[in-house]
C-alpha cells in the first residue's frame, strides 16, 4: 500500500522546502503546550493565539496583509522572541512593553505570564 503523502523533507532534490522548516518552528515552540485562547487584536487583519506550557506563555502573533505595529504590555525580563524560523529576534523592552511590527510570518513571544496586545 502507498502512503498517502511523501514524507516532510526540509529539501526535496536540492530545492529547499521553507514549509517544513516554518512546520518544524511551530512544533519546536509550541511542544507539550495547550491552546487557550484568540487575542483580540487592534486590527482585523493582525492575529494572536495564546497557548500555554508548564514552564511558559507562548503568543503567536502575525498580520494577514502584511506589515504592521502592535504595542506589547506586560514583558517580563525573560521574556524571548522568535522568528518563523526559530531565530531570536530584537525585543526591547521598555516600561515593562515593547513595539513589535508584524508581517504574514508569524513570530513567537514567549513569556512567563500573559501579556496584553495594543
Amino acid at each position: 500500500m502507498r502512503p498517502l503523502h511523501r514524507p516532510l523533507r526540509a529539501t526535496d532534490r536540492g530545492t529547499r522546502r521553507p514549509a517544513v522548516l516554518a512546520y518544524n518552528t511551530l512544533i519546536w515552540q509550541l511542544e507539550d503546550a495547550r491552546f487557550e485562547r484568540t487575542l483580540t487584536m487592534p486590527s482585523a487583519d493582525q492575529h494572536g493565539v495564546k497557548f500555554r506550557r508548564t514552564d511558559a506563555v507562548v503568543t503567536v502573533l502575525w498580520d494577514w496583509k502584511g506589515a504592521s505595529d502592535v504595542k506589547v504590555k506586560g514583558l517580563d525580563e525573560g521574556a524571548k522572541l522568535s522568528d518563523i524560523w526559530g531565530n531570536p529576534a530584537a525585543l526591547r523592552p521598555r516600561d515593562g512593553g515593547a513595539a513589535l511590527q508584524l508581517s504574514q510570518s508569524p513570530v513567537y513571544l514567549e513569556t512567563r505570564g500573559p501579556v496584553s496586545i495594543e
